[in-house]
């Protein structure tokens, strides 16, 4: 069984929702894309009479059916194109027996593949072995401390709390590989009867009475969350009450009332509702209504429970109303309207909005105040700002202070601010290349900041800060399996630029063996993803010691695309700007080799989701400068994708890469475009993975991709052993290449069972592919 605690995020900040904090640095990097993005078509406020005065009947939504051919798509223009892609559609459906005959085949290749390598892979899987928290840190909350625990026999973790000042006398809130069987739901794709996915999306007690528990929940892997109450006195989730389909939740002050988004067809969040608890859901309120497919709807809680913003936003736009806590049928109240490019987020203290914002100027943000009264932003004035080079990412409001997470030139930087001497004084942090998770801080009249600290030779280490004393205090660290004998006095992580082909500087993260050696002889693992304004955070991997005790370096490139650097550089490797992307992937791959760190038969690369269409693109145009690729769930049929309205994020993210139907946009994704790319020449050795019930990449974009690789190139591609004959080029010889494709019938975007043997089997590959010993 495998849970995805995804705790569901407003916009573009990363609030903490709640009662308890996973710690998943350790385990795996899960990058998450933002669901704040905006638009410029009004939502229906239901309830507010002034302002659905303004509103039109809502037309008729025209979708299609998810897989839709694209003939049915309109898009004469490039007939060559669309007729190219049509030789695949056929693998749009999963019933078809040519689908399941190579999925089959594929996954035969697969299985041989791991047959030969497991004694290495099993070595790998134990050194990997997560640390066991013997007594696990709590959060109080109320009456309450709430943690969270890993025990052996628990594939994932196990939600419980205590009485506050309690030893014993431990209460298990939530064991989700002990469901009832109605919280399970079948897929459309489901071939595994035994399938046992869970993913907690959200899990909150209601603030009032302690007693009830609030919980979404998919056991699809598609992302389709359902609602459930569980009473807490009598350990019972309601069978009767149930939620048929949400996103983000969230309980009213008095423990009454739930207020909950609902995802469209597309399974985009577009409308609040109000649920009143003990009342049919059939009868639940709706509250507001959003039009625009570009814009998704999402619920944040302010910590002092006296509103609870509405945040409707693109990719980047945003705007929020307020729902007044003091009411018990509460309306959407509008801030400020939406105007393109301006985003905007509230926290609340006494008498006051603390606003985050990008308008007038304010590129990578600036927090402002307005009257709670008046939150127009003609009231709006500045109380911070940043200096070039920084930028602010979070906000944790507490009655006493307010604590702002902030990146400075691509390194994280913790400013707290004292409502009580109006002083301000920055977080001494243990190292500068780092990340910093905070805590849920969910108690908003504490003095007391939690937060956690890893870097990638640091394995988690939890923190509580007194922000009056400015006293910083650890409570708990990992002690990493005995198998590793890891010392990480021995290693060094830096931070080093390069410069790209445009002469930008581009920063990087390494990380190795001090004395390393310049002769062009060290296995390197590239990772890269550059797009959404995400970033990629340099924390603890465990599983990267493995590679690093082995003499591995790893380098983290932080392309443009990605949000180190603020809202420029994601701005550079976006829409027409793409390609800086991948030119700044390239130019680090060669630094390294000019270095003398390595060279291209020692270099591997890796890259998730749209991290794939980076390594599409390298192995379409660079295919000598990396000897394997791993492509994890990649968006590599990105024409098709964009082109295609029915899919649930094409809308949202066509601020992301550009509406295709466009003439110029279309050729650019097209010249981009790693499945339109492909041609008859020496790949690197690729290893590419894909999941049934994705909804974000669907499962036929990777596998129309290996399908015409195998089309392109010449030879046996029914190789029991995954490889495959390719073209040879100038700057390799002719040898076989693995191919290998990994289909899981039950995951999706994000994944399912034991991480360790999925990254133990990524490696054997890596090993194999550059002829290393696997030892």
């Amino acid at each position: 069984m495998s849970c995805s605690l995804r705790l569901l995020q407003p916009p573009c900040l990363q609030r903490r929702i709640s009662i308890f904090h996973v710690y998943s640095s350790i385990y795996k990097t899960v990058v998450t894309v933002p669901t704040k993005h905006i638009q410029h078509a009004s939502p229906r406020c239901y309830g507010v009479p002034t302002l659905t005065q303004q509103m039109s009947k809502r037309g008729v939504r025209t979708t299609c059916r998810i897989g839709q051919p694209l003939q049915n798509l309109h898009v004469r223009q490039h007939s060559q194109s669309v007729k190219n892609n049509q030789d695949f559609e056929w693998m749009r459906n999963p019933q078809d027996l040519r689908v399941k005959a190579f999925f089959e085949r594929h996954n035969n290749k697969y299985a041989a593949f791991v047959k030969q390598t497991r004694r290495f892979s099993g070595e790998l899987v134990s050194e990997m072995s997560i640390p066991i928290d013997a007594d696990p840190v709590s959060e109080i909350y109320g009456n309450y401390s709430y943690y969270s625990k890993h025990l052996v026999d628990k594939p994932i973790p196990i939600f419980c709390r205590k009485k506050v000042g309690q030893k014993y006398g431990e209460e298990v809130l939530l064991d989700a590989t002990n469901l009832p069987k109605f919280c399970y739901q079948s897929t459309p794709h489901e071939q595994n009867e035994e399938s046992s996915f869970v993913s907690i999306g959200v899990i909150k007690v209601d603030p009032h009475t302690s007693q009830k528990l609030l919980m979404a929940i998919d056991t699809t892997g598609e992302e389709n969350y359902r609602g459930f109450i569980k009473d807490l006195n009598t350990d019972v989730i309601s069978e009767t009450e149930i939620i048929p389909s949400c996103i983000s939740m969230d309980w009213s002050p008095d423990g009454q009332s739930i207020f909950y988004t609902v995802p469209d067809s597309l399974r985009r969040p577009y409308k609040v509702m109000q649920h009143r608890l003990g009342t049919p859901v059939s009868e639940d309120r709706c509250l507001l209504e959003e039009f625009d497919d570009s814009f998704f709807v999402d619920l944040h809680m302010m910590k002092d429970m006296r509103y609870l913003s509405i945040n409707l936003n693109s990719k980047t736009t945003g705007e929020v109303y307020l729902l007044d806590m003091a009411e018990s049928n509460p309306n959407p109240i509008l801030v400020e309207r939406r105007q393109p490019g301006i985003e905007y987020y509230l926290e609340h203290r006494g008498d006051k909005f603390y606003i985050i914002t990008n308008a007038d100027g304010a590129e990578n943000f600036k927090i402002v105040t307005a009257p709670d009264s008046t939150p127009q932003r003609s009231h709006w004035k500045d109380v911070i700002t940043v200096e070039y080079g920084a930028k602010i990412e979070d906000v944790d409001m507490f009655q006493n202070y307010c604590v702002v997470y902030e990146k400075f030139e691509g390194l994280p930087r913790v400013r707290v601010i004292s409502f009580v001497d109006d002083s301000t004084h920055f977080l001494p942090l243990p190292d500068s290349v780092c990340r910093i998770d905070p805590g849920v801080n969910q108690t908003f009249n504490s003095d007391t900041l939690r937060l956690t600290y890893t870097s990638p030779l640091v394995p988690r280490i939890v923190y509580d800060y007194d922000m009056r004393s400015r006293k910083l205090s650890k409570l708990q660290s990992v002690v990493l399996n005995a198998i590793f004998s890891f010392n990480a006095n021995h290693y060094t992580c830096r931070r080093v630029h390069i410069e790209s082909e445009d002469g930008s500087q581009v920063p990087m993260t390494l990380v190795h063996k001090k004395n390393i050696s310049t002769k062009r002889n060290n296995p390197v693992l590239m990772i890269g993803y550059g797009a959404y304004g995400t970033n990629v955070e340099p924390g603890f991997q465990i599983d990267k010691i493995s590679l690093l005790q082995r003499g591995w370096i790893i380098a983290i490139a932080h392309v443009r695309g990605g949000g180190e650097l603020g809202r420029r550089w994601y701005n550079e490797g976006r829409l027409d700007k793409k390609k800086n992307t991948f030119i700044d992937f390239v130019a680090c791959a060669k630094w390294m080799i000019e270095e003398g760190y390595s060279r291209p038969e020692l270099m591997a690369a890796e890259g998730t989701s749209a991290g794939g269409f980076l390594m599409g693109w390298i192995a379409n145009n660079y295919p000598w400068l990396f000897r394997a690729l791993i492509m994890r769930v990649p968006f590599v049929d990105v024409l098709s994708t964009m082109l295609d309205r029915s899919l649930p994020l094409t809308i949202h993210e066509y601020e992301e890469w550009g509406d295709a139907r466009k003439p110029e946009v279309y050729e650019t994704l097209r010249a981009l475009s790693p499945f339109e790319n492909l041609s008859a020449q020496q790949y690197p050795h690729l290893m590419v993975t894909t999941a049934l019930n994705d909804p974000r990449v669907p499962f036929w974009g990777p596998a129309k991709y290996v399908a015409k690789m195998e089309q392109m190139v010449a030879g046996d591609t029914n190789a029991t052993d995954g490889t495959v004959s390719t073209v040879s080029t100038t700057t390799q010889r002719d040898e076989p290449r693995m191919l290998l494709l990994k289909i899981d019938p039950d995951a999706g975007h994000f994944g399912n069972g034991d991480f360790r043997v999925q990254k133990a089997e990524e490696y054997a590959f890596l090993f194999k592919a550059l002829g290393l010993k696997m030892k």
